[in-house]
Parts: C-alpha cells; sequence; structure tokens
C-alpha cells in the first residue's frame, strides 16, 4: 500500500464516522417518537376541575347569544319550573349583556352553596316591556349550589 492510498484512507475514515453519527443523531428522535406510538395507552384520570365562575360566565354567555335553554340548564333542580319559567321569559327581552366585574360575597371556605356579586351591563330589546331589569349597568348576587360534581344557579337576587 503506498503512502498516498494510506492517507486518503486514514482521511475518510474520520469523514466516514463523522457522517454515521450525523446519521444516527438525525434518525434519534424519529426513533423516539416510534417508540411512543408503541408503547401501550395508560389510563388516564382527568381533574375536573369545579369552578363556580365558569357556571356564572357560561350563563350570562349563553345569554348573549339567545341561547336561553342552555341558560335554563344551568339552574339547580331547587329551583321551582314557575321561577326558571319566569326567568326564561325575562330574558327573552335581553338584546345583549356583558359581565362587567365578578367577585366572591362570602368567606372563601363556602364551597358548597358560594355566592358571588355579579355587575354586568345589560341592554334590553327596544320593544321590551320588562319591568324586572333595566338598561345600563347592574348588580345582583348569584347563589350556586354544588349538585352532581357542577355547580349549579340556584338564586339570583338583588341582595344577599
Amino acid at each position: 500500500m503506498s503512502k498516498n492510498t494510506l492517507i486518503i484512507a486514514l482521511g475518510l475514515i474520520p469523514l466516514i464516522l463523522i457522517i454515521i453519527l450525523i446519521v444516527a443523531v438525525l434518525i434519534q428522535p424519529k426513533t423516539n417518537e416510534d417508540n411512543k406510538e408503541q408503547t401501550s395507552p395508560t389510563p388516564t384520570i382527568s381533574v375536573i376541575e369545579l369552578n363556580p365562575e365558569n357556571t356564572i360566565r357560561s350563563f350570562f354567555n349563553y345569554l348573549n347569544n339567545d341561547e336561553y335553554e342552555e341558560a335554563i340548564s344551568l339552574f339547580s333542580s331547587r329551583l321551582s319550573d314557575e321561577e326558571s319559567d319566569a326567568y326564561l321569559e325575562s330574558f327573552k327581552s335581553w338584546d345583549s349583556v356583558r359581565i362587567v366585574n365578578l367577585n366572591k360575597a362570602a368567606p372563601l371556605d363556602e364551597m358548597n352553596e358560594p355566592t358571588y356579586i355579579v355587575d354586568f351591563e345589560l341592554q334590553l330589546k327596544a320593544d321590551s316591556q320588562n319591568l324586572i331589569w333595566q338598561n345600563g349597568e347592574q348588580t345582583r348576587f348569584i347563589t350556586l349550589s354544588l349538585e352532581n360534581e357542577k355547580y349549579l344557579i340556584i338564586q339570583i337576587a338583588t341582595s344577599p
């Protein structure tokens, strides 16, 4: 073997090793992805965050979008059908509503039936003859009850 052949061979060996190393590094993430796909799924327990504020926000969003039945579905069964029907009729006079402020009205340890002070901006429909609600900013105390792992509205009042 000549001296030139030996120099070329010694030069090619590190080059080949570098190429192999680069290919191995590039293939590595794909191998990990393949392994992830092959692992059997393990059951996960999802924790549902119970949040009365979400119920209140959903309630007002439903009303703002004229989704009255969905809004009423957030009422507790403790409200009578007559009360729910009366609320439903009054809500149909609303043109738009937006929560301005939402705060806890009672101590934070009140978990089963929390009460919130809700300030909201209400715009009634032009032809509305509603005597319960007025145009403009209003405040209501909304009390909820924890029922079947879900907060539902049990009272909407002008005072606590």
